[in-house]
């Protein structure tokens, strides 16, 4: 193991006997995904499993930027970049979420001019919440 690595376990370690539980927590106070989180426990054989659905965490950041950039489109990878999520795929099964309850729209449109059969679906917020603001 590196010397950051085990500067970083060391961390982990030491939160956790302070009472600091939550991967999500762990993970910003370190300074590592929590990714990185559920492989410190599997290393320790305290795997909690992984979390899957992020809905409820994301909803809001998602929502907030959205309605900060009414007029323009962002993919999913978009923003997990900009908002700094954990996952692609998370971001994406809370957008469907958010389309299904019809607080964003889903446009798929071409990924660039030049590629017009490459087709990519961008996420703006829905027109209804647009007007309710």
């Amino acid at each position: 193991m590196s010397k950051q690595r085990d500067e970083r376990m060391e961390r982990y370690l030491q939160l956790l006997l302070e009472g600091v539980e939550n991967p999500v927590a762990l993970a910003q106070r370190i300074g590592v995904s929590e990714r990185t989180i559920f492989r410190y426990e599997k290393q320790l054989g305290v795997s909690r499993g992984r979390r899957v659905v992020r809905y409820h965490e994301y909803k809001p950041q998602i929502l907030a930027h959205l309605q900060a950039w009414p007029n323009s489109r962002f993919s999913a990878w978009d923003l997990t970049k900009v908002l700094r999520l954990d996952g692609v795929g998370l971001v994406k099964n809370a957008l469907r979420h958010l389309h299904e309850e019809g607080l964003v729209q889903a446009i798929i449109e071409p990924r660039d001019p030049s590629t017009p059969q490459q087709l990519v679906t961008r996420w703006q917020i829905a027109q209804a919440q647009v007007e309710a603001a």
